[in-house]
């Protein structure tokens, strides 16, 4: 009894709570798309957006929709065509919008102001019409609501304040205190933002794939065929897992795709809190600070954080297996063993780069074994966790036997022009030049550094694929990041160099040469400057960051040494915010 009145006196309840009564304010007031027909000449179908569909180069079409707005609110209206909106009518009255700049931009679309729309709005339902025009392969469009009430705003604010204080509470369960706190809190604010103000379009090439494989599963109740659509030659457990996310999103009345970007944005703040655990098992002190700030801030991390896809699943579950793998090797109970197995089968089912994360299990659960000078009398739990290791090689073994489905199954739908050179010297080389001289990387411009392994998988770490902002600022912060990226890696060498290495050291150093090497096989097999995303091996950044912390922190270092270790570190984290929130 004494236990569950204790409940009542936890911190993370109430905020449980809090956080709870302001999802349903939000709920209550919000505004919804229902009804939603797309036309094609004389044919009409019942649809739900986004709406996606294959459809001949110059086709126009219609795509029409009913906004239920019971509270009769103020909001405005983001309009996503793919490709052109060639006219909106709504309730029988028509809007001129060829001035608009953004009717023809598939990926952000423009913004219709309540000032704008309100005066053709009657009663507490209107009907758009938006005529449309397809400029070749996908057609559709998807629209988004920004509600603009005092009410609404208030319930929004509290969602993500009483959000953070119980990412707080809950961090403190696990002895995050102090300026470890506040950096994970901080993390959690910038990506929520980044969330809040980024359309799922943005800053993805393949999202239409991904949405249409959880589209497939909610549909059929299936895992869908390696031909089914774009993205469904990936492993099936991100996408079964997200489906709910879609459900709910429709649900309440925000989409089902920004139901998806929240599920991304949940296991991003999962993984930031589970990298920063992982670090504080084998580093302390000013080393600590530094890697943290470097994990919180690490720029496509951020990036990731609302994007739809299963890269995002597969970091956390990879992360989870390390703070499992180094909890177990440390101490060596069987349970965490067992955690980092299971998060392993995870992982694996989630994209192949988990092949790694097994890899690494196998590396935690020798070392650890050997380590706790037991090797005649494994616990039980251990000897669980093994015989669940052996089941997952199993199954992988007679999946490799059985399937036969590629590497990537979409490669031969590529556009030939991403691809790229495949000579030793397009892995050797690093073209310093170009990475200092051109702020970002890009997968069409051979200029900007693409035809070189090192050079675009350092370049996608920070900017992905994309010019995030094309002004000078933009431009000018993104080489202050290039710049700093360099000097800090010179501290990871030094890390390295001065450091006497421990068994942690070793796996860290196996885990990136791991990924590294994973990655290269994916550009030697498939040719094509988007098989060098960073981001398919994000993870890696933890084996990156605690040897730069640890070259800047050495002891006996001068103080210009750290000073300037210090500054780099400053330079490349608030560079970051500031380039990220002009991204926005």
């Amino acid at each position: 009894m004494k236990k569950l009145l204790g409940i009542f006196r936890l911190p993370e309840l109430y905020c449980a709570l809090l956080l709870a009564a302001s999802l349903v304010v939000g709920f209550a007031l919000r505004v919804s798309v229902e009804n939603v027909v797309l036309r094609q000449g004389a044919s009409m179908e019942k649809v739900s957006l986004p709406v996606t569909k294959k459809m001949r180069d110059g086709e126009v079409f219609q795509v029409e929709l009913d906004i239920k707005n019971v509270y009769r609110t103020p909001y405005d209206l983001r309009v996503v065509p793919d490709d052109c909106a060639e006219g909106i009518v709504i309730n029988g009255q028509n809007l001129e919008i060829r001035s608009e700049p953004g009717r023809c931009n598939f990926t952000k679309g423009f913004l219709l102001d309540d000032s704008v729309t309100a005066p053709h709005r009657v009663g507490d339902r209107t009907h758009y019409t938006f005529y449309l025009k397809n400029n070749g392969g996908n057609a559709g469009l998807n629209v988004f609501i920004y509600q603009t009430s005092f009410l609404t705003r208030v319930a929004n604010v509290g969602a993500v304040v009483f959000f953070a204080l119980l990412c707080m509470f809950v961090a403190r369960r696990f002895k995050l205190r102090g300026g470890i706190l506040f950096l994970f809190l901080l993390g959690v604010l910038l990506r929520t933002v980044f969330f809040a103000n980024v359309p799922y379009t943005t800053y993805s090439n393949d999202v239409d794939g991904h949405v249409a494989y959880v589209q497939y599963v909610l549909d059929n109740h299936a895992i869908p065929g390696v031909d089914d659509c774009w993205t469904c030659y990936h492993p099936p457990v991100y996408y079964v897992t997200a489906a709910p996310a879609f459900v709910l999103g429709n649900w309440m009345g925000v989409t089902g795709t920004t139901g998806l970007q929240a599920f991304s944005l949940l296991l991003s703040v999962l993984t930031l809190f589970l990298g920063i655990l992982f670090l504080k098992n084998f580093m302390s002190g000013g080393a600590l600070g530094i890697a943290s700030l470097l994990w919180t801030m690490w720029p496509v991390l951020i990036l990731m954080s609302p994007r739809i896809g299963n890269d995002q699943m597969f970091c956390l579950m990879h992360v989870l297996c390390l703070w499992g793998g180094v909890k177990y090797f440390n101490e060596g109970r069987g349970k965490f063993l067992i955690v980092a197995v299971l998060a392993a089968a995870l992982a694996v089912w989630t994209k192949t780069t988990g092949v790694v994360t097994i890899g690494m299990v196998f590396l935690f659960a020798v070392g650890g074994y050997v380590r706790s000078a037991r090797l005649l009398h494994p616990t039980k739990s251990e000897v669980v966790a093994w015989v669940f290791f052996a089941l997952l090689l199993a199954g992988l073994a007679l999946q490799k036997l059985l399937g036969d489905a590629d590497l990537v199954g979409n490669s031969s739908g590529l556009n030939g022009r991403l691809r790229v050179g495949n000579e030793a010297f397009n892995y050797i080389f690093f073209d310093l030049k170009s990475f200092v001289t051109h702020p970002y990387t890009s997968a069409w411009n051979e200029e900007w550094g693409r035809e070189f392994f090192w050079n675009y998988a350092f370049k996608s770490s920070m900017f992905g694929e994309f010019e995030l902002v094309r002004n000078e600022t933009g431009r000018t912060l993104a080489t202050l990041m290039s710049v700093s990226f360099l000097g800090l890696m010179v501290y990871a060498a030094r890390g390295f160099w001065k450091t006497k290495l421990q068994a942690m050291h070793w796996i860290l150093l196996l885990q990136a040469a791991a990924f590294f090497g994973a990655l290269m096989v994916l550009r030697i097999k498939v040719p094509f400057s988007c098989s060098n995303d960073f981001r398919y091996i994000a993870p890696v950044v933890l084996s990156m960051i605690p040897f730069m912390a640890t070259g800047i922190t050495l002891e006996g270092s001068s103080v210009k040494w750290k000073v300037l270790g210090y500054a780099l570190v400053a330079t490349f984290a608030l560079s970051t915010v500031i380039l990220y929130i002009l991204a926005m």
